[in-house]
């Protein structure tokens, strides 16, 4: 193994979520954030509402 993807898979390694806490196993980085699936899941369902709402709202608006 050389030593840049050892220092890379090292890193991984200590990444904790940022919502829940938990290490997960496969952590999704975004904005340099940490967060695990289930964490993610969630936050991507409450961003579908938000975005369906503030459609819904601009269309009521608009009529």
């Amino acid at each position: 193994m050389s030593g840049k993807n050892f220092r890379k898979k090292r890193r991984l390694l200590f990444l904790v979520c940022v919502f829940c806490g938990k290490k997960p196993r496969f952590p999704l980085v975004i904005n340099g954030k940490a967060v695990c699936q289930e964490c993610f899941s969630e936050l991507y369902r409450q961003s579908i509402k938000r975005i369906s709402s503030i459609k819904e709202r601009r269309y009521a608006s608009s009529v």
